[in-house]
């Protein structure tokens, strides 16, 4: 199972790669909404975990994008937020879950095996 993490700290990146990666997930990781996009329309990904934070539109953006396109990846993609700021609750979120900051990476895999079918063990 592949996660695409769109995150502007590098150390974010670094840490999900390590912990997703030593519970079986592939991981891609990018800094900017734009790379993320073209690597969606690219490669095969299995969920997003995205930054949502006031200095992170783009990572909301991203997933509104996502949300409108779910023909074009032949199935709809999960979609994990996290961040420091609740989002607002008076629309539907683009979301599957949304975890606050700081976070345990830990509780991400545990939200990963529960949305995604057959998650690595």
């Amino acid at each position: 199972m592949t996660i695409l993490v769109v995150d502007d700290k590098p150390v974010t990146r670094l840490l999900l790669q390590e912990t997703l990666g030593k519970a079986g997930y592939q991981v891609l990781r990018t800094e900017f909404a734009e790379t993320a996009r073209q690597i969606l329309q690219e490669t095969h990904v299995d969920a997003v975990i995205v930054s949502w934070t006031p200095s992170a539109v783009s990572g909301r953006e991203l997933a509104h994008w996502i949300r409108q396109q779910p023909l074009s990846f032949g199935r709809q993609l999960v979609v994990i937020a996290v961040g420091n700021v609740s989002p607002v609750i008076d629309s539907p979120l683009p979301v599957d879950v949304f975890v606050p900051w700081p976070f345990n990476p830990l509780e991400l895999i545990s939200w990963l095996k529960t949305l995604l079918p057959n998650p690595p063990s």
